[in-house]
């Protein structure tokens, strides 16, 4: 039963009709304020995206067409970047077949920004509608507190930088709310939703990191006596994680995809005891701002079932969050663009919002509980929000990266260039080419992979560059030991703007032992003028000087 100081959804509502037609007005000013002010940023962004790549919208990260790779092959009953062999490069197992039905067709290369784009609308109206329930109320402090929270989630989640990386990272955090809003709706005394239920079994396969929060979500409904369904849904998350091991391994690969092998901070450390990891993950956490802003939010959460002697749902609630946000203290990554604790971060600034200034409103003056608000937000907003709002500038720049590099590698090998290709960067290379791309580093290659870690000399590089018949590599030079002594270096590539969102500003064409190192310069010479203005193409020999006074950016 819901105790009775619990609020209820009082949306619309209100002792006369006057009061009910105030209440809606005012919800519908604030998701017009909230998804206005997202999709306004998207458009500005897009715009300008658009401007700096002459045209073409292309994703601030390289990593998303990996996943359009693999979505081409998925359609073709493949899976895998190259046709001829199998691999699992891509992050998430539910991404790549969301983006599949459409991954061969014109639009297919928008999708994930279509589905980013709705995941942001969606995210935005759960937010306002469970705001709306918890801190209830048609003055003009609670609105603004309401629509306040709601930006604030927004923003520290990085959610307008995560729209344009195009990749599952917005899917990850609708889902994270989702629990996040069903965990508070149990608190209420409310029933288990069949979307939260989905939620709960469906989370982990957008992303692994969202099995905490399956996790959690379980705990909350044995908890509320919900015994059934929390078997139901923790058998089912992880089911359906050892299905999709289960089916890389009969692809004969590993049971975890290649992205969390080779990305994975454990994969050097296998001799490590589990309390090493754990206490190894702790001090990383706490020597990185993104770990220690997640060690001072989970922290915070348990002030509250102190205070409480860990008595009573909420109390129960704000436990659960301090678990979640634990555990990715414990075993989780930061970096990668601000991509890996978005997820965390909406979820525990979403439910200690709500039982933070539910408990004011309950006990204050709705004025007292709104200037508090502000004030929270302020300072947490030094810390959280900051950053992915500073970012927001640099988008468009961290597009013309990918587009001045990974998509230019792209045109050149679809355009210029017969045959297969070595890279250690696998995005656009793999993404509409249906030549065999062999990627160094070992996302698309297991045996690439076990071959550089540990490293073993470049004779590997040769060995599988002309077993795969392949006369070409695209590479960063820094990114090796060594390379093979017949390789060749023809020419380097070097952005027009600073780097931001690639590896380094300058990759590296070089001609292989199977190669012709003088065709290669030709079709380099006739592509150079085809370049984007300000990108610079230097053969090997070649001053770089008069090539930057030729071609300068816009």
């Amino acid at each position: 039963m819901a105790s009775s100081d619990e609020p209820q959804d009082k949306t619309c509502e209100g002792p006369d009709k006057g009061e009910g037609k105030s209440s809606c007005r005012a919800t519908a000013i604030e998701v017009v304020l909230v998804v206005g002010a997202y999709l306004t940023c998207c458009i500005v962004v897009l715009l300008a995206i658009l401007r700096l790549n002459q045209g073409k919208m292309v994703y601030t990260l390289d990593d998303p067409y990996i996943h359009l790779a693999v979505a081409e092959e998925i359609a073709h009953g493949h899976y895998g970047v190259n046709p001829d062999e199998t691999s699992s490069p891509a992050s998430s197992a539910l991404w790549p077949v969301l983006l599949a039905p459409l991954a061969r067709t014109s639009i297919g290369e928008l999708m994930p920004l279509v589905i980013n784009v709705a995941c942001g609308i969606l995210t935005s109206l759960i937010l306002l509608r469970r705001l709306r329930s918890e801190l209830p109320g048609g003055h003009w402090g609670t609105s603004a507190l309401r629509i306040l929270i709601a930006l604030f989630v927004l923003g520290a989640s990085n959610f307008i930088g995560l729209t344009f990386g195009g990749m599952e990272h917005c899917l990850q955090i609708l889902a994270a709310i989702v629990v996040t809003d069903g965990l508070l709706g149990l608190v209420n005394g409310g029933k288990p939703g069949k979307v939260f239920l989905a939620t709960l079994i469906l989370g982990p396969l957008v992303r692994y990191e969202n099995l905490a929060l399956s996790g959690i979500g379980c705990l909350m409904l044995v908890g509320r006596g919900y015994w059934k369904h929390s078997l139901v849904c923790g058998l089912g998350a992880v089911a359906g994680l050892a299905a999709f091991s289960g089916f890389l391994v009969s692809l004969g690969l590993n049971p975890l995809p290649s992205s969390v092998l080779v990305k994975s901070s454990n994969s050097s450390s296998g001799a490590l005891s589990l309390v090493e990891r754990l206490k190894n993950g702790f001090v990383y956490s706490a020597t990185c701002m993104e770990g220690l802003n997640l060690i001072i939010l989970s922290s915070l959460l348990l002030i509250y079932p102190i205070l409480k002697c860990f008595k009573g749902p909420r109390a129960w609630f704000s436990t659960i969050l301090f678990m979640a946000g634990f555990a990715h203290i414990m075993v989780g990554h930061y970096g990668g663009q601000g991509r890996y604790v978005p997820y965390i971060y909406a979820t525990l600034l979403f439910g200690g919002s709500v039982l933070l200034f539910s408990s004011m409103l309950r006990r204050f003056h709705w004025m007292a509980t709104a200037m508090a608000g502000m004030v929270v937000m302020t300072l947490g907003g030094i810390s959280l929000i900051w950053e992915p709002v500073r970012g927001i500038a640099d988008l468009p720049i961290a597009s013309n990266n990918i587009y001045e590099q990974q998509y230019q590698m792209h045109r050149f090998v679809v355009e210029n260039h017969e045959g297969g290709i070595a890279v250690n960067d696998l995005g656009w290379v793999s993404f509409q080419n249906e030549n065999h791309v062999l990627d160094l580093w070992g996302l698309a290659s297991n045996e690439a992979f076990k071959a550089r870690v540990p490293w073993r000399g470049p004779e590997w590089m040769e060995e599988m560059a002309s077993r795969k018949h392949i006369r070409l590599a695209i590479i960063y030079h820094g990114w090796f030991a060594g390379l093979p002594q017949s390789w060749i270096k023809v020419a380097e590539m070097k952005l027009s703007r600073r780097c931001i969102t690639t590896s380094s500003d300058t990759v590296s064409f070089y001609s292989t032992g199977t190669g012709n190192p003088e065709e290669l310069r030709q079709h380099l010479v006739a592509f150079r003028s085809s370049l984007p203005p300000g990108v610079i193409l230097t053969l090997d020999g070649e001053s770089e000087a008069p090539i930057r006074s030729a071609n300068k950016p816009n």
